[in-house]
C-alpha cells in the first residue's frame, strides 16, 4: 500500500501490545505510515512495553528472550489511540501553497500596497533614519576637530550613494510598517526589528557581495603558502538585498533584490504586503506554541502527581506491612509468654530484682501495647492516611 493510501487507524493498548511483540517496530511503523521512533513514542504514551534493543536478533538466533507483561493503565493513560500516517514531503519542483485565509489576505494587501513608492529624495526621514544621519554628521564633525579621535583607518566618511538608497528605502519601509501597527526597535542601519504585539519580525538590508577567484600576485606570494596559487576576493556589487530573517512559512517570499531593470525600490509594495500577513501568522504560531507548552506542562504535572500518588501508595503499603509484621511479632511474643507461664513453678522467685509475677505482667502489657489489633481500629487508618510520598526515602 502506498503512503498516500494509508488512513488513520484506531487501536487499543492491548492490540498495540500484541503487535509490537509480534513484529519489529520499524516494520510495524511502516505499515501505519510512521517511523519506528514515532511508534515507540505512542507506546510510551499508552504505557505499553516494547522489545528492547537486540530482542529480535536474540530471538532469531534461538536464544531465550523475555516478553514484558502489559501493566494496568495508570490514571489518565489512554486506552486507545489513533495512529495517523506521516504526511509525505512536498514533491520536488512543486511550489508550496498558502492556506486560503492567508492567500486571501495577501491578495488584498497586495492591491492596497501596490501604489507605495520610495521617494527619489529623502525629505522627512523616519526618526530612526534621522538618528543615523545625525550620528554620522556628528562623527564627521568630531573627526574634523580631532584628527586622532578615530584613527586614519576608521575616519567616518560621508554617505555613499548606496547608503542613501538604503536610507530612502528603510525610511519608507518603517513608516509603512508603523501604519500596520508595528513598532520599530533598534538602531539603523544594522540592528532594526519590527515588533507587533508580543511578536517581532527581523530583517536585513545589505549589499550583495560577490566572491571572485584570482591568481596570487608575486607580491602576495610572500605572505602565502608556497603551494597556494589562488585567493578569493570579496567584490561589492552595489546591489541591495532585503531579506526576512523571521521564518513565515515555505510559501511566502523571504528575499527581494535588485534585478536588472527592476531595483528593490519598485518591490517595496510586495514587501509591505508580506508584512501585512506576517502579524497574524506569527500570532497564530505563538498561540499554538503556547498551547503546546501548556499541554506539556499539564502532562508533566499529571505524570508528577501520578508518580507521587504511586509513591504514596507504596509507602502506605510499607506501613501496612509493618503493622502486619508487628501483629505477627505480638502473636509470637504472646505464644512465648504463654509457654513461659506454663513452665513457671516458682511464682514468688525474683529475677533481676523483680518477681516472676511482675515480669509476666510487664510482658502482657508490652504485648497488648505492641499488638495493632488491640488498638482503636480508626487509629490504624488515620496513621496510614498520614503517610506521604516523601516518607521512607531510603526505600526509593
Amino acid at each position: 500500500m502506498n503512503q498516500e493510501d494509508k488512513k488513520p487507524v484506531n487501536i487499543t493498548r492491548e492490540e498495540l501490545y500484541r503487535q509490537v511483540w509480534a513484529t519489529p517496530m520499524s516494520r510495524l511503523g511502516m505499515q501505519y505510515g510512521i517511523s519506528g521512533n514515532g511508534l515507540k513514542k505512542i507506546c510510551v504514551r499508552l504505557n505499553v512495553p516494547y522489545p528492547p534493543r537486540g530482542y529480535w536478533a536474540k530471538l532469531g538466533g534461538g536464544k531465550s528472550v523475555r516478553q514484558m507483561p502489559l501493566p494496568q493503565p495508570l490514571a489518565g493513560t489512554p486506552i486507545q489511540v489513533v495512529i495517523t500516517p506521516t504526511p509525505l514531503p512536498t514533491a520536488r519542483g512543486r511550489a508550496p501553497e498558502l492556506d486560503p485565509d492567508t492567500a486571501e489576505r495577501l491578495c488584498e494587501a497586495s492591491v492596497k500596497t501596490s501604489g507605495i513608492t520610495v521617494p527619489a529624495t529623502l525629505r522627512r526621514p523616519h526618526r530612526t533614519i534621522a538618528d543615523w544621519i545625525t550620528k554620522r554628521e556628528r562623527e564627521i564633525s568630531d573627526a574634523r576637530r580631532d584628527h586622532s579621535r578615530y584613527g586614519v583607518a576608521f575616519q567616518p566618511k560621508p554617505f555613499t550613494s548606496l547608503e542613501r538608497r538604503r536610507q530612502r528605502f528603510l525610511s519608507t519601509l518603517l513608516k509603512e510598517a508603523e501604519k500596520l501597527g508595528y513598532k520599530v526597535r533598534g538602531e539603523a542601519p544594522h540592528n532594526l526589528t519590527l515588533e507587533v504585539g508580543r511578536d517581532k519580525v527581523e530583517f536585513t538590508l545589505h549589499e550583495r557581495i560577490k566572491q571572485m577567484r584570482r591568481p596570487i600576485t608575486p607580491e602576495e606570494k610572500k605572505g602565502y603558502s608556497s603551494n597556494q596559487k589562488w585567493r578569493q576576493d570579496r567584490i561589492p556589487t552595489g546591489e541591495l538585498i532585503f531579506a526576512l530573517k523571521t521564518y513565515l512559512g515555505p510559501a511566502l517570499k523571504r528575499e527581494w533584490r535588485d534585478d536588472g531593470d527592476r531595483p528593490i525600490e519598485t518591490q517595496i509594495g510586495n514587501i509591505i504586503a508580506v508584512l501585512t500577513v506576517a502579524a497574524p501568522i506569527l500570532e497564530k504560531r505563538r498561540l499554538e506554541a503556547e498551547e503546546a507548552q501548556r499541554r506539556r506542562w499539564e502532562e508533566e504535572k499529571r505524570c508528577r502527581e501520578e508518580r507521587e500518588r504511586q509513591d504514596q501508595d507504596r509507602n502506605r503499603w510499607r506501613r501496612f506491612v509493618q503493622f502486619a509484621k508487628q501483629w505477627k511479632d505480638a502473636q509470637l511474643a504472646g505464644s512465648f509468654l504463654a509457654e513461659l507461664k506454663r513452665q513457671s513453678v516458682d511464682a514468688e522467685g525474683e529475677y533481676g530484682e523483680r518477681p516472676i509475677a511482675e515480669w509476666i505482667s510487664w510482658a502482657e502489657q508490652c504485648c497488648d501495647a505492641f499488638d495493632p489489633t488491640h488498638w482503636n481500629v480508626g487509629d490504624i487508618w488515620t496513621d496510614l492516611g498520614a503517610v506521604t510520598a516523601r516518607d521512607y526515602p531510603d526505600c526509593r
